[in-house]
């Protein structure tokens, strides 16, 4: 029987898997027997009819987009520049196999097998290097437009990262990350990358300047703790997302410097930023944004067997959603549940004064086959409690909502004062993850729950 980490790395590596093979995932977790019925699949590059052509067929050329990337009218996708999928090569490592790589071989692989070492801790997610295309030219849509059927057709339950670099406040749909997993972008003057982990549900955004030099970033294909690793197109180091370091390659060492990036409702962002900026589908390939690939992932009582590495802390089930937050070689964590049933937490970490917040409405993107259906999680945000030199003690006061017990004022999930003294003001966001159990629990065993 077909195992749940072979059908994940084949659904990674672009195939549409079919009901019956979403039932067979279920049931190889569960142990029970395989069932009938034949997988559909597309070829690598995403095309339905295995042409691997991306072209529109009603005979109308794209729309050009305007010099600053953003659009408001109906367009369609480009065709596509992928070419022929790359040839793979087979390269074992004892300790943790690394599947598959393309011809380019990560420089961090040649290095090691070089010294006769080959690079442990890696397991093939599926894909080469790139065979998840990050998006690396974005252009962006307007709020108004990407709630139309004409934009992104977003609704306001589904989650967008929403990142805010100075007075530029972008939101980036997990309907389109889901299948890039990466964006280079530029926000103001600062380079950044917007990074997605499905697997472990993980958002997250750095400067890309490293040493004087900005990076561009891609999907490695591998895996880490059962979470994607980056790799950077100049020398090719490896970078594991929570980490935000480079562990081997040229780089190992040096880290990025995190931007805060919240999952949130598109509702929550566009009432926040109704001027921001919305990442377009114009992503230059095609895909079927709105459709999950990974039907059911965290309905699972354990992260993907074979992708997963490693052995999952017993404290919670695997795929509990935890938000974590590090401040030097301080961790803790939240359980989203209990999030949930307080409405919002105050804490501190190492002396920093902080508030965790849920707002109750948005939908797993890893449910349902359709993103717009998934079953409601809502979203949470971690912000500095302090205000004007005071330190504001924010308690839950309904859904969405928290209250600073002085002044009375009240502020929305996304840090926003909607009454009172504060009405207006904006809390600062602060650097956290909203991701897995084994997902944090690797990444930061020493974490402490409040």
């Amino acid at each position: 029987m077909a195992t749940r980490s072979t059908l994940l790395r084949s659904l990674r590596r672009g195939l549409v898997i079919s009901t019956a093979a979403v039932s067979l995932i279920v049931s190889a977790c569960a142990g029970g027997g395989e069932p009938t019925g034949a997988p559909s699949s597309i070829d690598d590059r995403g095309a339905p009819d295995g042409s691997g052509s991306t072209s529109s067929t009603d005979g109308v050329a794209p729309e050009a987009a305007s010099p600053d990337g953003i659009h408001d009218s109906p367009a369609h996708q480009p065709p596509s520049t992928d070419g022929e999928p790359a040839t793979l090569t087979v390269v074992s490592a004892p300790a943790s196999p690394i599947e598959i790589v393309d011809d380019r071989r990560l420089a961090a692989l040649v290095a090691a097998e070089d010294a006769g070492s080959p690079l442990t801790g890696y397991v093939s997610g599926g894909p080469p290097p790139d065979g998840i295309p990050s998006i690396d030219a974005p252009e962006f849509w307007t709020v108004d437009t990407a709630r139309a059927t004409r934009g992104v057709g977003i609704n306001d339950d589904e989650f967008v990262v929403a990142v805010t670099v100075g007075a530029d406040h972008r939101a980036y749909p997990i309907r389109i990350l889901i299948w890039h997993e990466i964006v280079n972008d530029t926000i103001g003057s600062t380079p950044v990358v917007i990074s997605y982990c499905p697997l472990c549900n993980s958002a997250l955004a750095f400067d890309r300047r490293v040493g004087g030099r900005v990076l561009s970033f891609g999907v490695s294909g591998l895996l880490r703790d059962g979470a994607l690793v980056m790799f950077d197109r100049q020398t090719e180091s490896l970078w594991p997302q929570v980490a935000g370091r480079a562990h081997d390659g040229t780089l190992a060492g040096e880290e990025l410097v995190p931007i805060p990036a919240q999952l949130q409702s598109f509702g929550d962002f566009r009432s926040v930023h109704p001027d921001g900026l919305v990442l377009s589908d114009r992503t230059g390939v095609e895909r079927d944004y709105g459709r999950n690939p990974y039907v059911n992932y965290d309905r699972g009582d354990s992260p993907s067997i074979g992708l997963f590495d490693g052995v999952a802390d017993p404290t919670y089930p695997p795929l509990t959603r935890v938000v974590g937050v590090t401040i030097g070689d301080a961790a803790i964590h939240l359980v989203r549940d209990d999030l949930a049933e307080s409405g919002g937490r105050s804490v501190e970490i190492e002396e920093v004064p902080i508030v965790v917040t849920f707002s109750p409405g948005a939908r797993s993107p890893l449910d349902t086959s359709e993103l717009a259906e998934g079953t409601p999680i809502g979203a949470v945000g971690v912000f500095d409690r302090r205000l004007d030199g005071l330190t504001l003690d924010l308690v839950a006061d309904g859904p969405g909502i928290v209250r600073d017990a002085a002044s009375g004022s009240r502020f929305s999930a996304t840090g926003v004062g909607i009454d009172g003294t504060y009405v207006g003001r904006q809390l600062t966001p602060m650097v956290h993850l909203d991701t897995f159990w084994f997902a944090w629990a690797a990444y930061c065993p020493s974490s402490s729950a409040v």
